[in-house]
């Protein structure tokens, strides 16, 4: 029997799929989980992919790589700057679809599958990096072939089936998606514009744990990367763990924007992304500190046209490679501290410096980056 690899995130869809591919497809379904951070309860989501009918369920853990070829090079590019947006999902979606590429080839799966709704975005992102990556493969989408519109008649469907769950899916019908870098919301409730959103999911705070006092940060970035919190060093991912944490007591990140779909409707979502929030702005901070005029105006013109290469699926083209390493050129003294303060919702700086600064001190040019520049010019003439 042939085998599908089935993209797999734990909803109601794609829990539903794992059954119709099943029943209309005649295939052997392997759930493909892939965790960019949010910690899932990967027994749960096992569990849950069995009792549907998946032959076994494959996890794969890309925090670090994520992190790395992803987040990185986004804060780089001073993503978020643009509605607070740091586009989290739509970096994600490239990292996804790599994976199920890698994994249908490893086990041999002659297709792969996604529970992306025809009118979403995903829809399209799924499409375009699928077939880039791999021309050839085979893409089933049942949610564009089923008649299943409302929960409701998803719902029967699964008792019809005798389908079993582990897990609850009464609540409000709602998408949530996200990654360590941030979590986006969509709920039918938020269809009008003018209803205030409220503020429940994993990032939001509870009562109990929002704290009344302001918190102050230091962050150092060597070369535009994070490399420590409060004078520790650690890994990036870990950095962002804790400032998503921190962040949450202080229900920072909190965004309720209007997006722009790739087919040009409008959609309401709201945004959790503390983390990226305050990353982004301390990060900002200091290239306002150690970048020229010239070098700043450049990123200012270029950062729109990578948002929208990230949001409308063009990861994989030598258009975002050339944007990259113009991006990580500017990074070269984007290295110092600062000193960030939260209170309230609000995120900000309150101190910076570093070793590259362009600034003059005591009447004198930093001589720290002066040397840099004729250290640059004089290997330049050598060449």
């Amino acid at each position: 029997m042939n085998k599908v690899l089935l993209g797999y995130n734990g909803s109601l869809d794609s829990t539903l799929c794992i059954h119709w591919l099943k029943e209309h497809n005649d295939l052997e379904v392997i759930a493909h989980v892939v965790d960019l951070g949010l910690e899932m309860e990967l027994d749960d989501l096992a569990e849950q992919a069995i009792l549907s009918g998946a032959l076994s369920t494959h996890f794969e853990d890309l925090t670090d790589s994520f992190c790395r070829h992803f987040v990185i090079p986004s804060l780089f590019a001073n993503l978020a700057t643009v509605d607070n947006d740091p586009l989290s999902t739509a970096l994600g979606r490239p990292a996804i679809c790599k994976s199920l590429i890698d994994t249908a080839k490893e086990i041999g799966a002659e297709f792969i599958a996604h529970g992306s709704k025809p009118d979403s975005d995903d829809n399209i992102l799924f499409d375009n990096y699928l077939k880039t990556l791999a021309p050839g493969i085979k893409i089933i989408k049942p949610l564009e072939e089923w008649n299943l519109k409302t929960k409701e008649q998803k719902i029967n469907y699964a008792n019809k089936h005798g389908m079993s769950f582990n897990f609850d899916y009464s609540y409000d019908e709602r998408s949530i998606d996200g990654n360590i870098w941030g979590q986006q919301i969509f709920k039918k409730s938020l269809d009008d514009t003018w209803a205030s959103s409220a503020r429940t999911n994993q990032y939001s705070s509870d009562a109990d744990i929002v704290t009344p006092l302001p918190e102050q940060l230091i962050i150092e970035f060597r070369h535009g990367i994070p490399i420590s919190l409060q004078n520790s060093k650690m890994p990036v991912k870990d950095i962002i763990k804790k400032l998503n944490a921190i962040g949450k007591k202080h229900e920072v990140g909190h965004l309720d924007v209007i997006g722009h779909k790739i087919n040009n409707l409008k959609t309401r979502k709201i945004i959790k992304c503390p983390g990226a929030t305050i990353l982004s702005r301390a990060h900002q901070a200091l290239e306002c500190l150690t970048l020229d005029r010239p070098l700043l105006d450049f990123k200012a013109i270029n950062t729109p046209m990578y948002r929208r290469l990230v949001s409308s699926g063009y990861w994989f083209t030598q258009y975002r490679e050339v944007l990259d390493a113009c991006f990580k050129q500017t990074q070269t003294h984007v290295s110092g501290e600062v000193k960030i303060e939260l209170y309230n919702g609000q995120v900000n700086v309150i101190g910076r410096r570093s070793p590259l600064a362009l600034s003059v001190e005591t009447g004198e040019i930093n001589t720290n980056r002066l040397q840099l520049f004729r250290s640059s010019h004089s290997n330049e003439k050598k060449k």
